[in-house]
């Protein structure tokens, strides 16, 4: 999927050849290049899409209060870090706000978001991204979470908390199966 002036990307189960079901046991999107038209610092956000919850195994966005995450957010600046987190959320924080980046198009994040269920009927996650702020310092930030869910991981939701996604990004789903 190409991020660049979109408000969200999405990879949802039957659009697109995207196979988001128990075909596979693990999810990887990688996400290359991407920045927010708005300088907020990362602000990358994500939802689940579900299935099953309708009866018909349609994907529908899952936007109840059951998003639990930890994240932290570290810089290149001696002593300059962030914890943030969410408890009976509406969404997954993937990078928080923290600043603002350096919107040139040589100044974008990368991140890799892996995703699997439980037996517990947790959807889990975690991500690991890194970018360059506004005065040239390295970032690395890392989060996990879980939503709280009975249902099939239909799909998933990312957008920026304010702006859309600017730039030439790239963003890939791969499903990992056992062997």
């Amino acid at each position: 999927i190409s991020i660049s002036t979109s408000a969200t990307i999405s990879f949802v189960h039957g659009t697109s050849d995207v196979v988001f079901d128990d075909t596979y046991q693990a999810y990887k999107v990688f996400m290359r290049n991407w920045r927010n038209d708005s300088g907020d610092y990362g602000s990358l956000n994500m939802r689940f899409y579900q299935t099953g919850s309708d009866g018909t195994g349609t994907a529908t966005e899952h936007t109840s209060a059951n998003y639990y995450y930890g994240c932290r957010f570290q810089h290149g600046s001696p002593g300059s870090s962030v914890n943030y987190g969410g408890h009976g959320a509406t969404s997954f924080k993937l990078e928080g706000d923290v600043g603002t980046i350096n919107t040139t198009a040589t100044s974008n994040s990368n991140g890799e978001i892996t995703i699997a269920s439980t037996d517990e009927h947790r959807n889990m996650y975690y991500y690991i991204g890194s970018n360059m702020n506004q005065h040239g310092y390295a970032s690395g930030i890392y989060s996990g979470g879980f939503l709280e869910n009975a249902y099939q991981i239909g799909g998933i939701k990312l957008w920026p908390n304010s702006g859309s996604f600017a730039g030439n990004g790239e963003a890939y789903l791969y499903g990992l199966a056992k062997s």
